[in-house]
C-alpha cells in the first residue's frame, strides 16, 4: 500500500456515524439514508483486517474495509485515499463483509469506484440497460470513435485489458465508443463477439461480467465479428 495517497484526513467521527447508519435495517434504507451514507463514507477511517483482499461470490476481488477499528493491525484507511490504488489495481471494495465474504454491509464494484474517481459520485441516474446489451445492425447509421480519457482513462483500460485477456481469453483486447441515433445513446463496445460463444447465454454472461468494471450509467453494446465497425477497436491494456 505504499502508493496510497494520504492527502485526505481520515475521520473517526465519520466512522462512528457509519456504524450508526448501519444500525438501520436494510428494508428502511431509503434515498436519504443512501445519500448520507455516500456523503459519510469517503472520509471515514476504516480498518483493513485479514483477509485484506478477497474474492467475492461473483469471483471479483475486493478490498476489505471494516468500521470496527479494533480488528485492524494499526493502519487505517479512508476510501477517498484508496481510490487511486483500487482503480489502478482493478479492485472493488466491501464494507464489513461477513459469513465468509458472502455478504457485506455494502459492496462497491470497480465501476462504482471508477465513477467516484471520475465524477465524484458512486452512481448516476441513467437509462443504461441492465439486461441484454443491444447490438448494432449492418444497416444502422452510427459514429465510431475511441473513448476519451474522461470516459475510460488509461488505468481503467489497463485493468479491462488484463481481464479480457486473462479471464475471457481475448488475445487482442480492444474497445470503441459507438454513438447511435435511434435511440440517441453512446455505448462502449469491447472486442468480444457472439460468434465466439456457441451458447448465447455464455456470451451474455461475458458481457455482464464487463459491467462490473464500468460505472452504472455507462451503456454497453456489441457488434458481430465481421461487422465493419469491428475494424475500429482501440487497443486495451499495457
Amino acid at each position: 500500500m505504499a502508493d496510497q495517497p494520504s492527502n485526505t484526513p481520515c475521520s473517526r467521527s465519520k466512522t462512528t456515524l457509519l456504524r450508526k447508519l448501519f444500525e438501520t435495517p436494510p428494508s428502511r434504507r431509503g434515498e436519504n439514508w443512501r445519500q448520507e451514507f455516500y456523503d459519510t463514507l469517503p472520509e471515514a477511517a476504516l480498518g483493513n483486517p485479514p483477509p485484506k483482499i478477497f474474492y467475492g461470490p461473483d469471483r471479483f476481488p475486493y478490498f476489505h474495509l471494516e468500521t470496527d477499528l479494533e480488528t485492524g493491525e494499526g493502519e487505517l484507511f479512508c476510501l477517498a485515499n484508496l481510490l487511486e490504488y483500487l482503480t489502478t489495481h482493478g479492485l472493488g471494495a466491501a464494507v464489513n463483509p461477513s459469513r465468509g465474504a458472502q455478504e457485506a454491509e455494502w459492496v462497491f464494484s470497480y465501476g462504482d469506484l471508477l465513477s467516484f474517481r471520475l465524477v465524484g459520485a458512486f452512481s448516476i441516474d441513467s437509462t443504461a440497460s441492465k439486461s441484454e446489451a443491444s447490438r448494432a445492425s449492418a444497416e444502422e447509421q452510427v459514429l465510431v470513435a475511441a473513448p476519451s480519457e474522461e470516459i475510460l482513462p488509461e488505468y481503467a483500460r489497463n485493468v479491462l485489458g488484463r481481464y479480457l485477456k486473462e479471464s475471457l481469453g481475448v488475445q487482442e483486447p480492444g474497445v470503441l465508443l459507438l454513438s447511435r441515433s435511434a435511440p440517441a445513446v453512446q455505448q462502449l463496445v469491447f472486442s468480444i463477439f457472439p460468434e465466439d460463444y456457441p451458447e448465447g447465454q455464455a456470451f451474455q454472461a461475458a458481457l455482464q461480467s464487463l459491467r462490473w468494471f464500468l460505472p452504472r450509467h455507462y451503456n454497453l453494446g456489441a457488434v458481430p465479428r465481421h461487422s465493419p465497425i469491428a475494424a475500429h477497436f482501440s487497443p486495451l491494456g499495457e
